[in-house]
């Protein structure tokens, strides 16, 4: 983790010493706080539960990293080795990287042979039994009891508002590019994700601020 960090609140928005709390309670509360705390600049908080996450971060990776390194010498299908040899591989950035899209082409050609909607239905339904998001996804969560979750599915980049504010356009330039050069390591002429047509798509999603 980076070491540098960055003020918790700008100077200039930090509450004055003599803030009432019947005007602000939050500033009120919290002054002292937002005047000195200070915040990893990798990260977007601070506090309790921050630390939790990246001390369970640090444990797993201690786990994972020592899984792969003893990964040869353990038993043939026991959880040790699956689990290094599973490591392992996500972290051959060069494996990945120099296979591109070919790995999905499969998934991509099931994509073109839809031809109609019943079997776009059956399509999504098998990419959600492996893990992959369609149009939906779903989880379980509980309540009072368990419950199966289904939304919308998701976007490529964080919300809806990269794909049409003027200030993510070189964002949006560089998620262009970084698709094409993904598709034509894969197959150039059988995907073709360039172009303004993929954020047409966009005109259905909630704008941020307006969800119901």
């Amino acid at each position: 983790m980076t070491s540098t960090r960055r003020n918790a609140q700008a100077p200039d928005q930090i509450p004055s010493a003599d803030v009432r709390p019947q005007d602000d309670l939050f500033g009120w509360v919290n002054r002292e706080w937002l005047a000195t705390a200070q915040i990893s600049a990798d990260l977007p908080a601070a506090g309790a539960f921050v630390d939790l996450v990246l001390d369970a971060e640090r444990q797993v990776a201690d786990i994972l990293e020592a899984a792969a390194g003893r990964s040869a010498g353990t038993a043939s299908g026991s959880n040790e080795q699956k689990i290094g040899d599973l490591y392992a591989s996500f972290m051959a950035t060069d494996r990945v990287e120099a296979l591109g899209f070919r790995p999905v082409l499969d998934h991509l050609a099931a994509i073109e042979a839809v031809a109609d909607t019943g079997e776009l239905v059956h399509l999504l339904g098998t990419f959600e039994r492996g893990g992959v998001p369609g149009l939906l996804v779903s989880h379980v969560d509980t309540d009072d009891r368990y419950v199966v979750n289904i939304g919308p599915g998701g976007l490529g980049l964080p919300d809806e508002t990269y794909y049409r504010d003027d200030s993510f356009a070189p964002v949006r330039a560089a998620y262009g590019r970084r698709s094409t050069r993904r598709t034509a390591s894969g197959s150039g002429d059988r995907l073709d994700l360039s172009g303004e047509q993929r954020f047409d798509l966009l005109g259905d999603h909630w704008v941020v601020g307006e969800r119901p």
